[in-house]
C-alpha cells in the first residue's frame, strides 16, 4: 500500500513527498482519490497530478492539455487521450519542477473551463438569435397571411376564377 510505500522512504525523500503533496492540496478545489498504489489529485474531473513510490522513489505524472490542438481535435471529430509526463523526484531541484507541474496544470484546467463556458454562452445567444429570428419569421408570415386573408374576403368570386 501506498503507506506502507511511505514509510519506507528515507526522511529526505518523505518530506520531498510531503512538499509536492502540500502544494498539490494547496489549488483552490483539489480533492485526493486515494488507491493502493498512488493518489490522484483532481479538479472536478480532470487529473492535476498522480503521485506514486515506485522502488523507493517518488513518480508525479502530469497530464499537460494543449488547448489548441484539443480544439483542432474536436473539430475534426478526433479522440485523443494525451500521455502522461512522469517526473521522478529523487532532488530538491525535482520538487521544484514538480510544483511548477502543478501549476501548469491547474492554468490549463481552469483555462479549459473558462474556454467551455465561453462556447456554451455563444450556443446560448445562437439560440436567442435563432429563437428571435424564428418569432419575427413567424410574425411575418401571420402579417402575410392575415394580409392575404383580407384580400381574399375583398375580391370577388369572378376574380379568384382569373387567379387560379
Amino acid at each position: 500500500t501506498m503507506e506502507s510505500r511511505y514509510a519506507a522512504l528515507s526522511s529526505e525523500f518523505k518530506g520531498y513527498f510531503d512538499q509536492v503533496v502540500r502544494h498539490a492540496m494547496s489549488k483552490d478545489g483539489v480533492k485526493v482519490n486515494e488507491t493502493t498504489s498512488y493518489y490522484d489529485y483532481k479538479i472536478g474531473a480532470k487529473r492535476v497530478m498522480r503521485i506514486s513510490i515506485k522502488r523507493g522513489e517518488i513518480v508525479c505524472e502530469f497530464t499537460f492539455i494543449d488547448r489548441d490542438f484539443n480544439t483542432y481535435a474536436r473539430a475534426n471529430n478526433i479522440k485523443v487521450k494525451p500521455s502522461a509526463t512522469s517526473i521522478r523526484v529523487t532532488e530538491a531541484s525535482a520538487v521544484g519542477v514538480a510544483k511548477d507541474g502543478i501549476d501548469v496544470v491547474c492554468a490549463q484546467i481552469a483555462e479549459e473551463k473558462e474556454y467551455k463556458k465561453e462556447l456554451a454562452r455563444e450556443k446560448r445567444r445562437e439560440r436567442r438569435r435563432q429563437k428571435a429570428n424564428d418569432t419575427e419569421n413567424s410574425e411575418e408570415r401571420a402579417e402575410n397571411a392575415s394580409v392575404e386573408e383580407a384580400a381574399g374576403e375583398a375580391s370577388s368570386p369572378a376574380e379568384e376564377v382569373a387567379n387560379v
